[in-house]
């Protein structure tokens, strides 16, 4: 019964008219929730940014965005349209209230789930504190900070009903207005509204992070063949498995067609390796023999055996047998 009143209740012209027509409410409820998040965010973004890039403050961080969590939406409109007697100033203190914490939550973790060896590399080519956290951690921690924005968003736009509680508009007046007059279909229609509003908005947003953050820095990430494994080395391009770093003799450099990078600030230091041997386990004559075959393994040469060894499947054993009566 209550559904085809509902639906009743939408196919009716007078209710999509007028100042009080559903576009004019929901225009007002996206008016209200945009101006308390980009507040919030206004405050919280820089706020928790800095905390979470100095490292000071965390503890009081998180206690001040739980008490703020903990606090009555309800209660506090109230309270506050006591205090100012503003309808407008009222509303918008309490929500920006609701949309800090998660915002603040979000802009701390990320600088804060930046990996250290990143940051630490930074610090290392001379980069200044400024520059580590808007070039380093900024891009590492969006993935993040873009959800505690939407997850504002997401409380704001279903808290933003309060709003009418004061004689403000907004969807919220569906909402009183039904129950005031008894008017359940209406109230019912304006609930669904809202949850329309909130799914909408939270797909847009998931759209939008998807296209702002790097890719190297979402969350999810898959590994595929051809690419450098996660674990050689840190940072956006490594977390994708773009670049990397690996033994010059790796036979999968020139399979994947990877390109060695120049270091002029020498973060990776070039190895002396130096065969060794234990003194007794071979006469001169053997020892001969291996430095004979050290001479000739080139980077070129070890690179193809080690091709041969890991791609074609060849047996070590028989490789190395090969490789040395060819020697002779």
């Amino acid at each position: 019964m209550i559904f085809s009143q509902v639906l009743a209740w939408f196919a009716d012209p007078t209710h999509w008219r007028g100042p009080a027509g559903v576009p004019v409410r929901v225009a007002e409820h996206l008016y209200y929730t945009a101006v308390a998040v980009l507040l919030a965010s206004a405050v919280a973004v820089p706020v928790g940014l800095l905390v979470g890039h100095t490292g000071r403050g965390g503890v009081v961080l998180v206690g001040l965005a739980n008490a703020m969590r903990a606090l009555p939406t309800l209660g506090l409109l109230t309270f506050l349209f006591l205090l100012v007697r503003s309808q407008a100033i009222s509303t918008l203190v309490t929500l920006v209230v609701l949309a800090v914490p998660p915002v603040l939550a979000g802009s701390y973790a990320g600088v804060r789930s930046v990996d250290a060896g990143v940051v630490d590399a930074a610090r290392g080519m001379g980069m200044t504190s400024a520059q580590r956290l808007w070039q380093v951690e900024l891009p590492g921690a969006l993935a993040l900070l873009l959800g505690g924005v939407r997850s504002a968003v997401l409380q704001v736009v279903a808290t933003t009903t309060v709003a009418a509680y004061v004689g403000l508009g907004g969807l919220g007046r569906l909402l009183l207005d039904g129950l005031n007059s008894a008017d359940y279909p209406q109230t019912a229609a304006g609930a669904l509204v809202i949850a329309a509003l909130a799914l909408m908005l939270d797909l847009l947003l998931a759209g939008l992070a998807r296209l702002m953050v790097p890719t190297g820095c979402r969350l999810s990430r898959q590994s595929g063949g051809g690419r450098l494994s996660r674990q050689s080395d840190k940072g956006p391009l490594a977390a994708a498995g773009e670049a990397g770093k690996s033994n010059t003799t790796s036979p999968d450099i020139a399979a994947n067609h990877w390109v060695e990078l120049a270091d002029p600030k020498h973060m990776y230091p070039a190895q002396r390796i130096v065969p060794l041997i234990r003194a007794g386990s071979l006469d001169q004559a053997g020892i001969d023999a291996l430095n004979r075959v050290s001479a000739v393994l080139t980077t070129a040469t070890l690179t193809e055996l080690n091709r041969r060894i890991t791609q074609d499947r060849a047996a070590p054993a028989d490789l190395a047998k090969d490789f040395v009566n060819g020697l002779r």
